[in-house]
């Protein structure tokens, strides 16, 4: 079975992309609101067997998720221990999700496991194809991600190197993340009441 895993860090350092759109508070709000729907998709799938959130905040961890304390640096660091983690407890697979993908639906994700039956690494592409928001290994702790810019690349170098066949999956909802200020106004047009706080943060970005 397959153990999903969201790290989620510090809110107060969160989006700091967004700070010119967005106030600490409103960044905050965004954060919360997109990874409880990320974890409630993943919570609700008879295919993953445990949810866990990486972080030193109890509060973000619902009551049927388990937390995995933070190391407290970044966030590639976050998800090797989680599957270090992960693996001692005896998982065979582990997904690691990142917390701001709105859209993300169970299907999207059935689409990512059904990848991973024929490769031990499956990565989703975000939307430029540059960046990964979203990795499935078997085992868990097979090697380190290198979330960031240009992830994409470097991922499947990394499963190069070690010789393991690796995936790509590419699916609208797994690569809408939310990182600048340009991704607001869709969000905020398609993403429903959930969003309307952030009405007032997009109106003094367009002023």
């Amino acid at each position: 079975m397959i153990h999903a895993v969201t790290p989620l860090k510090q809110l107060s350092n969160g989006k700091r992309r967004l700070g010119g759109a967005l106030s600490s508070a409103e960044r905050v709000e965004l954060i919360r609101t997109m990874s409880a729907r990320v974890i409630s998709v993943l919570a609700s799938m008879h295919e993953i067997a445990s949810v866990s959130v990486v972080t030193n905040d109890e509060t973000l961890v619902p009551m049927n998720c388990a937390r995995i304390e933070d190391p407290g640096s970044d966030l590639n660091a976050a998800a090797a221990h989680a599957g270090r983690i992960l693996q001692s407890w005896g998982a065979s697979s582990m997904l690691v999700i990142a917390a701001d993908l709105p859209f993300v639906t169970a299907e999207d994700i059935r689409c990512l496991i059904a990848a991973g039956r024929t490769g031990a690494a499956v990565f989703a592409a975000d939307s430029k194809g540059l960046g990964t928001n979203a990795i499935l290994m078997s085992p868990p702790a097979l090697f380190q991600p290198c979330f960031g810019e240009h992830s994409l690349a470097a991922h499947l170098a990394i499963a190069r190197q070690m010789g393991v066949s690796a995936r790509i999956v590419q699916r609208s909802g797994l690569a809408r993340d939310i990182d600048e200020p340009e991704d607001l106004p869709y969000l905020i047009q398609q993403g429903g009441s959930r969003y309307s706080f952030l009405q007032p943060g997009f109106k003094r970005l367009t002023e």
